[in-house]
């Protein structure tokens, strides 16, 4: 059994521990090769803020 998958563990972390993820994240367009040490939690949010701005930008 695999362990949880924490918002404090990295995308590093995460992928050693669950490789089939590897895939996964990169499909939602997370950054697994320069930003691999950045947490799960940190990650989510930038990727928030990409959406707001893009979006806030399509509106104007």
């Amino acid at each position: 059994m695999y362990p949880s998958i924490k918002a404090e563990m990295t995308l590093k972390e995460i992928m050693e521990t669950h490789p089939k993820l590897e895939d996964k994240l990169r499909t939602y367009g997370f950054d697994i090769c320069c930003a691999k040490m950045e947490t799960l939690a940190a990650a989510c949010e930038r990727k928030i803020f990409q959406f707001q701005r893009s979006f806030r930008n399509s509106t104007q």
